[in-house]
């Protein structure tokens, strides 16, 4: 499971929580989503 958000903030406060809740195999995305926008990443709005 990849967890992010906007900045990095929130998403580091769901790991903490899903960890707390034994839930093993989550990562951060690095640079969450600014980051992505950043590197010119696609976006797809829903």
């Amino acid at each position: 499971m990849i967890i992010y958000c906007r900045s990095g903030r929130r998403a580091k406060l769901a790991i903490e929580t899903l960890k707390a809740r034994s839930f093993d195999n989550v990562s951060h995305l690095e640079g969450d989503m600014m980051g992505w926008h950043d590197a010119g990443l696609p976006v797809e709005k829903m």
